[in-house]
């Protein structure tokens, strides 16, 4: 199983707006947890932020009008927790990096979700995530075909990609009903688990 943003677009297009969001939030959703590995190593007082953040987003798919202001007052508090670029970034830089980008991506889909671009990228970047997690987990360097082949079998990737594919097919089939059970899966699920973070902290 492989991302294919083309592939992706053309079911995102049969999907309601607010099915577009809740792809977008569910793939965020699920990088929270590394994003906390990282706070707690180097920001514990902003743990908690991203996670809230997006309890509220998805509070905004519920109701029939979210106020624009809020919504981008969450957006400009997610950027600003974005990891400084002037310091020598970590594995864990990046994955918060990453799932931090993610968030956004799921804020400006509730804000424009018409649009198919965003839940686009929140897809691409917790897919990435995976694939950095998975590469460290390997020890191997990126950039290579034999790396991509190595990186497309890796449980991590896997497992992020089913999720996605699980996701749109139930969509697809359910449409905004089966939006409750996306997000009670999305805070269950993580991009990666507790042993999965320690092995990598190791």
């Amino acid at each position: 199983m492989r991302f294919d943003q083309e592939a992706l677009s053309a079911r995102l297009a049969q999907l309601t707006p607010k099915g577009r969001v809740a792809f977008a939030i569910a793939a965020a959703n699920r990088q929270l947890s590394a994003y906390e590995w990282y706070a707690v190593r180097f920001c514990p007082q902003n743990r908690d932020l991203p996670r809230n953040v997006i309890d509220r987003v998805w509070t905004s798919v519920g109701v029939t009008t979210s106020k624009a202001d809020d919504l981008d007052s969450l957006l400009d508090s997610t950027m600003a927790l974005l990891p400084d670029v002037d310091v020598k970034w970590e594995l864990a830089h990046e994955l918060a990096n990453e799932a931090l980008t993610s968030v956004a991506y799921a804020i400006r889909s509730s804000i424009a979700p018409d649009e198919l671009r965003e839940p686009i990228w929140a897809a691409t970047h917790a897919t990435e995530a995976a694939r950095l997690a998975a590469i460290h987990m390997l020890g191997l360097q990126s950039g290579t075909p034999v790396v991509e082949s190595v990186l497309a079998s890796h449980p991590v990737v896997l497992r992020e990609l089913e999720r996605q594919a699980r996701d749109l097919e139930v969509l697809e089939k359910t449409g905004e009903a089966s939006i409750p059970a996306i997000r009670s899966a999305a805070n269950v699920e993580v991009l990666l688990t507790a042993e999965e973070l320690s092995q990598l902290d190791a």
